[in-house]
């Protein structure tokens, strides 16, 4: 298998895959209800796999329609056609595409074609489709809201015809550039040339070794000084001496002889100034925990003239020693010439000195790098020569250091003391910090859009106490109030700043935010959102925010709650994990952008592991007392008013700080907090008194007292349900039924069967439950039936309801009662029971619920129902 134009930009078709995902509800937002993201994720065309690097780039939906307007699809970039070769023993006709995955739930579609015009209409909602030799397949994907698509063609070829090269090493060099770009060239002549560098040390006596998708396809090569008009000789000799400015042909011919493809490279010797590698350690003695940059970037003929997106980045995952880290530059050529040192954004700046580790060929150049942590930007300027001197590349490779924040004690006021009206105020206690930029984009959720034209960037500030860390952010740029809510899940796509929090931090620095802190996210509209929703819910009970706009962008002030202080508790020195991120909009107002304080190689959503280190200081302030943490909530009772079996309502709360807990009991008529009664003594438990019949809802709250100040948290509200006992006799009343067959006596109802066929689960009557029964009193429903087969024999227990009939239970307004289901009973009677203890008035909202019958087996020929009950214990 092949693809034209495809190695040279794998790397770019990985990076685009991830700008792509910002249309989807992506990497920091909660659980989207419906994503935007449209990326094809894998293929198997007939049993030929292909991951992510090896699909071609996708045809957006605007080149799509433009294409088609023009019938000219044949005429599309090459770098979005990936050919597939398809094994010699396939038959194409009954070859099939499978497994075609997609990100997000994303809708796939295939159709097959030759490529001057593809109506919409031949897409098929199929993941099985004939294939034909040297035909394109189209795959639409289309995000799960509807609002994106992208297409991906494919080119299925039998591998036996297939003539072009799919690789090429020359002197142990693998040659960039052969794709099927160059299937077309028929004739040595007209053969496009392609570089090969090669080194100077191992021209002599070097091997080529070619490879094809086609099996049974022979390669014959020709070297020659100077390109003639006499077609070269081509043999099978696969070794040569090379010199710089030969030229070597390739021939590739298949197996009957038909069909050949010739290929030209132009040997350069000594022009290599490209990087193979560079490693980070963290050691000058040992090279250590090393880890190499995780993407080069984009070469340039000056330093200067790299900038973003085109430089490469690393992100250090290990904190930079004391005396710098130990860096060591390979070039893909080893007699190439490298310098390396510290560099700024725009020029060239970095230090002299070259440490080398040894003399001759294959040297390495190894140096110690100190990087300035208090920098906004540190990076790494490396320019690389070639053995001949000819040719000179320049790399610049962002570092993005683990770094260590330090937040101080003090909580700011939201409310102007001297204006209460004063919607813009800002606490002076804020001026005596120093800002935090927050303007570094991150490549994975950043489009070429905002990178041509960056129109925002942020400062914040922070302070931290005993209820939550707070974040100050002052943004310039373009703002949206309008256009997301708590329906669309789609907060992060316009202007809002999120604070991500891992309170475990040490202890835990992977997983989701969970069990460590929260993604709190702070809207220009005021909207509270996140992740997890325990979260969002901490934000909304003990939180705090304030939202304004200023004359070139708008502030944000917000309070995240602390919600593990009992697991971790607050203490000078102690270490967290944290991430300050910004949503950038464009002219649309929707997301462009993602800018951060820290990581800006990683998506931070549900990602612990992608947060920075902060340490939290009380500068000689003494902390006050700390909210109590509570580990175990009350729960809910049920009973009836014949059997008594109230227990205690139980909590379970610890101090963070070593504080005295102490507790107060409310009880109410209704599940709120808001007018409640005081009840109970100072206990962590409390028994209800209550016995006559009717709901009673209660909670406690939990007072933690320390350095002679106190905080209180309520714990969850828990109900209590003392109901009447008994069981009750529904009279049956037959309301409706689709078939004849029914004998509504005076004890039963009956169905025969006779020579009817039923379908299998058809509904054959339906009964309803009188509205003078008080349906918040039962807990289940119970049938007493009997099954008989054809001949009037009763079937036994196991055949009789497990294969015969059950009921469904619905609401009065014909909706389905979803918490309504079967709970076997003693003997094989038919029981079914609801959730939660017992039905609800909201069960049957729009009137008394009703019953059908369904038939699950059809060889039954009877079923006689005695009787329906409504149990109330």
């Amino acid at each position: 298998m092949t693809k034209s134009g495809i190695v040279k930009l794998s790397v770019m078709v990985m990076a685009l895959a991830l700008i792509l995902g910002l249309n989807a509800c992506g990497g920091d937002n909660p659980a989207p209800k419906k994503s935007g993201d449209a990326t094809l994720k894998s293929i198997t065309i007939a049993g030929t796999a292909l991951t992510t690097a090896d699909l071609p780039l996708p045809i957006s939906q605007s080149a799509w329609a433009a294409a088609m307007e023009e019938d000219a699809l044949s005429d599309l970039d090459l770098d979005q056609t990936v050919e597939v070769a398809l094994g010699g023993a396939v038959e194409l006709d009954d070859a099939s595409v499978v497994a075609v995955t997609t990100n997000n739930n994303a809708k796939v579609a295939l159709a097959t074609g030759r490529g001057l015009n593809l109506p919409e209409d031949d897409f098929a909602n199929t993941q099985s489709i004939d294939l034909i030799n040297n035909q394109y397949l189209y795959v639409r994907v289309t995000s799960e809201n509807g609002n994106t698509t992208n297409y991906y063609r494919f080119r299925t070829v039998r591998a036996t015809s297939i003539t072009y090269l799919s690789s090429l090493e020359i002197a142990e060099k693998t040659i960039d550039g052969i794709g099927n770009d160059k299937s077309s060239i028929v004739s040595w002549q007209a053969a496009q040339a392609i570089g090969a560098n090669i080194d100077k040390n191992i021209a002599t006596t070097a091997k080529v070794a070619a490879g094809s998708p086609n099996p049974t396809a022979t390669f014959q090569y020709a070297l020659v000084k100077k390109p003639g008009t006499a077609e070269p000789a081509f043999g099978n000799t696969d070794t040569f001496d090379f010199e710089d400015g030969d030229v070597l042909y390739v021939k590739v011919t298949t197996a009957d002889g038909e069909s050949s493809r010739y290929y030209k490279f132009s040997i350069l010797i000594g022009w290599d100034a490209s990087l193979k590698t560079v490693r980070f350690g963290t050691t000058t003695s040992v090279m250590g925990n090393i880890y190499d940059v995780d993407e080069l970037g984009t070469p340039a003929s000056t330093l200067a003239g790299i900038a973003a997106p085109g430089y490469g980045y690393i992100l250090a995952t290990v904190k930079q020693p004391n005396n710098g880290f130990y860096v060591n530059v390979i070039a893909n050529d080893p007699n190439a010439t490298v310098e390396f040192g510290l560099a700024d954004s725009a020029e060239s700046t970095w230090s002299t000195g070259i440490t080398d580790a040894g003399t001759g060929i294959n040297k390495h150049k190894q140096k110690v790098i100190l990087f300035d942590e208090d920098a906004d930007d540190a990076f790494l300027a490396i320019k690389v020569i070639s053995d001949n001197g000819e040719v000179t590349n320049y790399y610049k490779i962002s570092v993005e250091l683990w770094k260590t924040m330090i937040i101080h004690y003090g909580t700011p006021s939201l409310t102007n003391p001297a204006d209460a009206t004063d919607d813009k105020y800002i606490d002076p206690i804020w001026d005596t910090l120093s800002w935090i930029p927050v303007a570094r984009q991150n490549r994975a959720e950043s489009t070429e859009e905002f990178y041509d034209n960056p129109n925002t960037s942020g400062r914040a500030k922070l302070y931290w106490d005993e209820e939550g860390l707070w974040l100050y952010v002052d943004v310039t740029g373009p703002m949206t109030t309008e256009g997301w809510n708590d329906v669309t899940s789609d907060a992060h796509n316009y202007s809002s700043v999120e604070l991500f929090i891992n309170e475990a931090y040490p202890t835990v620095t992977t997983g989701n935010h969970s069990t460590t802190g929260g993604q709190y996210r702070v809207g220009t509209n005021g909207y509270v959102s996140g992740d997890p929703g325990a979260a969002i819910t901490a934000f909304n009970n003990l939180g705090a925010k304030n939202t304004f706009a200023t004359d070139d962008g708008y502030v944000i002030i917000m309070r995240a709650p602390w919600r593990f202080t009992g697991t971790y508790p607050l203490a000078d020195e102690k270490l967290i994990a944290l991430e300050i991120q910004i949503n950038a909009v464009g002219p649309d107002g929707r997301r462009i952008a993602v800018l951060k304080w820290y990581n800006t190689t990683t998506n931070t959503y549900q990602n612990a592991a992608a947060l920075a280190e902060a340490k939290l200081l009380l500068d000689g302030n003494t902390m006050g007392a700390q909210r109590p943490a509570i580990t175990a909530q009350p729960a809910a009772q049920s009973m009836y008013d014949n059997a008594m079996n109230i227990v205690p309502f139980t909590v379970t709360a610890v101090s963070p700080d070593g504080g005295t807990l102490s507790y107060q009991w409310y009880t109410n008529t209704t599940n709120s907090y808001t007018g409640g009664t005081a009840v109970g003594t100072d206990s962590a438990s409390y028994t209800p008194t209550d016995s006559a019949i009717g709901s009673y809802f209660y909670w406690v709250v939990v007072t933690n007292t320390a350095s002679g100040a106190s905080k209180s948290i309520d714990s969850a509200i828990a109900s209590l349900t003392i109901r009447d006992s008994g069981t009750v006799a529904v009279d049956i009343e037959l309301v409706t039924s689709s078939h004849a067959n029914w004998d509504a006596g005076e004890n039963a109802v009956v169905f025969d069967n006779g020579a009817t066929t039923i379908a299998q689960y058809a509904t054959v009557a339906s009964f309803s439950i009188p509205a003078t029964f008080d349906i918040t009193k039962y807990v289940r429903l119970e049938f007493d039936c009997v099954s008989t087969d054809a001949a009037g024999v009763v079937l036994p227990n196991d055949q009789q309801y497990a294969n015969v009939i059950f009921p469904e239970m619905f609401k009065g307004d014909g909706t389905s009662l979803s918490n309504f289901g079967y709970n076997a009973g003693a003997g094989g009677a038919l029981v079914w029971s609801i959730t939660g203890g017992v039905f609800s008035t909201a069960d049957f909202s729009g009137g008394q619920g009703k019953i059908d019958v369904k038939v699950k087996g059809t060889a039954t020929a009877k079923v006689i129902i005695k009787s329906v009950k409504l149990i109330a214990e």
